[in-house]
């Protein structure tokens, strides 16, 4: 199941990697940060939305670890720039009202939060996935 599972992650990882450098080299700054619609059109599926490539590749992949006794669930895929921001401006805010300073803040948002306008997320490329 390890194994299984390390291969999963390795394939994910790979899909991301390969999409997102041929996604990168084809769009505009705007579309790249998150903060053009231009994207919503290119996006595939209803319960989490992704390139086609992506989606298909991620829907196969589901379907081979389902036979293996693996289910994947996602938990996260396409996200606008606004969406990060507000992702990232509650967690900051939850790390301030703990007491933490504005640094220590920052960085404990960035140890799973990716910086608005950095994420892969906005290109539709990009799942978190729970097994």
């Amino acid at each position: 199941m390890k194994e299984f599972k390390t291969k999963i992650l390795i394939t994910t990882l790979f899909l991301t990697l390969a999409t997102s450098i041929s996604f990168a080299q084809k769009y505009s700054e705007g579309l790249l940060i998150g903060k053009s619609k231009s994207i919503l059109p290119l996006l595939k599926g209803k319960k989490f939305r992704l390139q086609t490539d992506a989606y298909n590749a991620l829907i196969q992949m589901k379907k081979d670890a389902l036979k293996k006794g693996v289910r994947i669930d996602v938990v996260s895929s396409y996200r606008s720039f606004e969406h990060q921001q507000k992702l990232w401006s509650r967690k900051y805010l939850k790390f301030r009202k703990a007491g933490y300073s504005i640094k220590a803040s920052v960085n404990k948002v960035k140890e799973y939060t990716a910086i608005p306008g950095t994420s892969r997320h906005h290109w539709g490329t990009e799942v978190d996935l729970a097994v």
